[in-house]
């Protein structure tokens, strides 16, 4: 990949640098807060406070440069500066796993007043750059479906479409969980494991799984699951659906650190829309916690089901990956 960031990084505009925490944290704040000001929702907002404080703390930015605290300040990225501010950003967030490095391009934004002047395009071209030379893979980045503009721009940058994903959070009213005759809800057994692995590697392939914050081996069963999510630090809780004998689905719990607890579904493709009201009514009932439920899910599926069960769409991303 380092053989392809030469060209890239080459014929730099002079208003075009490497991000420097130390004196744009705080217009890199404001910048997102401006130009995201439509889509920002609670986390985008708690991200904004993060980088302003940090900003206001200069020993919060040592402690971080030191290695031992990653926090909210990107790794790396670039900015575009003119009339003595800076106008425009794109953020690079890295994902390390084993001997694979890989890196999301996040954050690309260009105040109203200098758009349409490829600054955008300038940026994501140096970032994609500074991923080829760093990482070991082409990097990805993700953009709201509705952004049509940005989502051509990165097309003729060269990114893929590779996946539609749909976010959706709990509305926080109980729900009445029915039952059907033949339908019986228990936590998961040890048996329940290899179709349990294999619906939610359908539903959230593993090629993409370190985009999520979960993986298949914290699920299974047995010391090996419990080892994997004693080393991550997660907690999780899981109950499968029988109807007639037969599994039907799987529910996972995954206790977050944030407001969001993340639910995952495990369904036989059958059932789908017979067993999704039944587990997220449920987790609505059962799981007593005053972090918000959200569920992740390919874009456009079951969402009549979903909506049913008293969760919102709350927005729908376009992954895509750079190709050469």
């Amino acid at each position: 990949m380092a053989t392809l960031a030469p060209s890239l990084l080459r014929n730099r505009s002079p208003h075009l640098r490497p991000f420097r925490p130390a004196s744009d944290l705080r217009p890199v704040a404001e910048l997102i807060e401006t130009c995201f000001a439509d889509t920002l929702d609670a986390d985008g907002r708690r991200y904004v406070r993060q980088l302003r404080y940090i900003a206001d703390n200069p020993a919060l930015l040592r402690w971080r440069e030191s290695g031992r605290q990653r926090g909210p300040v990107p790794e790396a990225g670039f900015v575009w500066e003119e009339d003595g501010r800076v106008v425009g950003n794109a953020s690079l967030v890295p994902f390390h796993e084993g001997r694979t490095r890989r890196y999301l391009i996040a954050n690309v934004a260009v105040l109203p007043a200098y758009r349409r002047r490829g600054i955008g395009k300038a940026l994501t071209r140096a970032c994609i750059g500074y991923a080829l030379e760093h990482g070991n893979t082409p990097p990805w980045l993700h953009v709201r479906a509705e952004n049509e503009e940005a989502i051509r721009l990165y097309r003729h940058a060269g990114f893929v479409e590779q996946a539609r994903r749909d976010t959706w959070y709990s509305n926080g009213a109980s729900q009445e969980v029915t039952l059907l005759d033949g339908m019986e809800l228990v936590s998961r057994k040890r048996g329940d494991w290899p179709l349990q692995r294999q619906w939610f590697e359908a539903v959230y392939p593993p090629a993409i799984q370190w985009q999520f914050p979960v993986r298949t081996a914290w699920l299974r069963p047995g010391v090996g699951g419990w080892a994997a999510r004693l080393w991550h630090g997660i907690f999780l809780r899981q109950w499968s659906l029988h109807y007639r004998g037969r599994l039907i689905g799987v529910l996972t719990w995954q206790s977050g650190a944030g407001r969001k607890t993340a639910l995952w579904l495990s369904l036989h493709p059958a059932y789908e829309a017979m067993s999704i009201p039944v587990l997220l009514r449920f987790a609505h009932n059962r799981i007593r916690s005053s972090s918000l439920l959200a569920l992740d899910y390919p874009a456009g599926r079951s969402t009549e089901a979903i909506a049913r069960s008293g969760f919102k769409l709350h927005q729908t991303l376009v992954w895509m990956r750079w190709t050469p």
